[in-house]
């Protein structure tokens, strides 16, 4: 193990140093809790803890992907400097293995129902992840496996995802497509001996672009079967193709120093074998190297600016409560207590502009479902009228013979690849349809779900300053001390726990609707395309064959196309039967999404009040406690005040270290 350790210390310290950094942040996350608590303001406690969960548990997740027989398993190996993943010269991988770190290896193996995780060693995992190449429709009970191995590389929170092949069943596909919503690298493995063939362009332009994919890393593996003299040549080759492709007249914009031309095997074999020179010269030093330097840069900055301008927001309450404590306190109890009640009014409409804030955002979420909806349904029934001349046109390498004794063999072959086309075609359709047109759609309306919230939000916001400064007569701090987009100060009082994606809400609310939606579509994508595959012809396929058998005998030529035509009516009375409650499902998935925005602004206003009240009734206490108490809590807000500018310092310090 040693030795794999010097093998693979392959340049730099900047993971270390982004997870010194995360550790710190973590650290000036618990002051401010500290600080909350000493306020009393319980609200902030709850986000602080999950400000600091959030940070802990974040970590870089590198999605490996490719066509079966690339190399991808193989590519982990040698980083793991082992042989762990099965990896064969026939298809391998069946279900998602991640790779974590461990101070010891072994296995983690998690059922498809839910039932008790299995524990078993490294040495066996291909009997549990491999596929059946007999009976290859055959699944396996897990859904996914983790395997904990002493890699380096993960030691500073990273983690290894090894997926099924891209060219593999639809089930496999689907679940590759979820890991990719929440990879923050992703590695394209190809093979040198056949540079990016036309399925895998395909695949990277039609799928992974849509998904947002486009920061990518290109490995391609197997240069050490190339021959000495056409190697330049054909990294010539390999190179010009990635960097050429280009998505509806875009060009990807590949970085050169993103493409690297890996022996993966011998990098194995020279870390199994102790052999420096032989790692060196594979490629995977350098591979290793600029992933590395990627995640702690580019990536782990972003994980880390997120929390820190958050924290920034609760520095700015938490100093606005000492400031309106402090003032509180240099009230008599006769007057905290008349100014009170003269705010109550003001607490009233506090709760009225909150409940106006849900109510507004619940009747514009329920418009853009209903506007999804017919996008949806449009789309449905422009495939429904298209299906059969699609199906007319179709290019098939199974045609039907004259022979009347293999009439029923043919029709199937016909109809199983017609189903298979059809199928590819309306998930073609479906990657289409979510970038040029739910896209654009979702990004025009929640933009004016944006504003109009924003303006009710910074009203809500001026109401709470104003019920502080009717109590406690405090009217030093400027609502400038506070200033920030309102949807990021609200929400930043709830930890960084919005939306599916723990940084979506801090995300959306800095940099506006545009990226709000860019920041859930992957995963809107994938659940478009789950639900549109139900409407392909792949689970009706007996009843397609036997519709089609119907129509023998008759002429050779006017049959086929009789059987297409026949096939494609079918499928398109399908897609019309299913389209309604297709459309309503796709438009709820987008709804749920929304609310989960709506219900977190809602939170966080609801936080904010109680902490008003919290506030107001927290001094109040003190005052009829006695002098001795207001003493001791006037101490208090000083310590506070200086411990707030201690950490905003070392907040601020950290954001500028983070920057660059």
């Amino acid at each position: 193990m040693n030795d794999k350790k010097e093998i693979t210390n392959m340049g730099n310290n900047d993971l270390a140093r982004f997870k010194a950094r995360k550790q710190e942040l973590i650290e000036v996350i618990q002051r401010l809790r500290k600080v909350a608590a000493d306020l009393g303001d319980t609200a902030a406690v709850t986000a602080m803890d999950a400000l600091a969960a959030k940070v802990d548990r974040d970590v870089f997740k590198v999605v490996f992907l490719g066509q079966f027989r690339r190399g991808k398993s193989t590519v982990i190996n040698s980083e793991l400097g082992r042989e762990v993943l099965p990896a064969f010269a026939v298809p391998t991988t069946e279900i998602p293995i991640e790779v974590r770190y461990g101070e010891e290896p072994y296995a983690v193996l998690h059922p498809r129902d839910g039932g008790a995780q299995v524990r078993i060693p490294v040495e066996q995992l291909a009997a549990h992840v491999v596929i059946d190449n007999e009976q290859p429709e055959r699944k396996s009970r897990f859904e996914r496996c983790e395997v904990y191995y002493p890699l380096p590389l993960c030691e500073n929170g990273v983690e290894l995802v090894d997926t099924a092949g891209t060219d593999d069943d639809e089930e496999r596909e689907r679940v590759t497509f979820e890991y990719l919503t929440q990879a923050d690298a992703c590695v394209y493995v190809l093979d040198c001996t056949q540079p990016m063939g036309i399925n895998e362009r395909d695949f990277l332009v039609d799928r992974l672009l849509p998904l947002g994919q486009e920061d990518m890393f290109f490995v391609y593996n197997r240069i050490n079967l190339v021959p000495e003299e056409e190697r330049d040549r054909v990294i010539e080759v390999a190179t010009a193709r990635v960097t050429r492709i280009s998505a509806d007249g875009r060009p990807l914009r590949v970085k050169p120093e993103r493409i690297f031309f890996l022996d993966a095997k011998g990098a194995l074999d020279g870390c199994t074998a102790a052999d420096p020179q032989a790692v060196a010269v594979s490629g995977l030093p350098e591979f290793d190297r600029a992933l590395r330097t990627f995640l702690a840069q580019e990536r782990g900055r972003a994980k880390l600016l997120g929390p820190a301008r958050e924290l920034r927001y609760k520095v700015q309450d938490a100093r606005r409560m000492v400031a309106d404590r402090q003032a509180m306190y240099h009230q008599s109890l006769e007057e905290l207590e008349a100014n009170y009640e003269a705010a109550q009014p003001q607490l009233e409409l506090l709760e009225q502009q909150r409940r106006t804030i849900a109510g507004s955002l619940a009747m514009q979420i329920t418009a853009i479902e209903q506007d999804v909806e017919a996008a949806a349904r449009s789309l449905f029934a422009t495939l429904a009228e298209e299906c059969p001349q699609f199906t007319l046109q179709a290019e098939l390498e199974h045609k039907l013979g004259a022979n009347p004794l293999t009439h029923k063999q043919q029709v199937e072959a016909v109809v199983e690849e017609l189903a298979e086309v059809v199928d590819q075609w309306i998930k073609d359709r479906a990657f289409t349809w979510t970038q040029d047109t739910l896209a654009p759609l979702l990004e025009e309306s929640t933009a004016k779900l944006h504003e109009g919230v924003s303006t009710d939000l910074e009203h809500f916001l001026d109401t709470a300053h104003k019920v502080m400064d009717t109590v406690s007569g405090n009217r030093k701090l400027s609502m400038d001390d506070g200033a920030g987009p309102p949807l990021e100060r609200v929400l930043a009082g709830l930890g960084g726990t919005v939306l599916l994606d723990p940084g979506l809400g801090a995300i959306g609310a800095r940099f506006g609707a545009g990226e709000m939606v860019r920041a859930v579509f992957p995963q809107l994508a994938v659940l478009v395309i789950g639900l549109m595959v139900g409407l392909g012809p792949l689970g009706i396929m007996a009843a397609l064959t036997a519709t089609a058998l119907l129509l023998f005998p008759g002429r050779l030529e006017r049959m086929t196309n009789k059987v297409r035509e026949k096939v494609g009516e079918e499928i398109a009375d399908g897609i019309r039967s299913q389209a309604p409650d297709t459309a309503r499902e796709i438009a709820c998935g987008v709804g749920e999404r929304l609310r989960a925005l709506a219900d977190a602004v809602d939170t966080g206003l609801e936080a904010r009040a109680a902490s008003v009240r919290q506030q107001i009734e927290a001094a109040l206490h003190d005052k009829r406690v006695g002098q001795k108490t207001i003493d001791e809590q006037q101490k208090l807000m000083l310590r506070l005040a200086q411990t707030l500018n201690e950490i905003e310092a070392a907040r601020s310090g950290l954001e500028d270290a983070v920057r660059g």
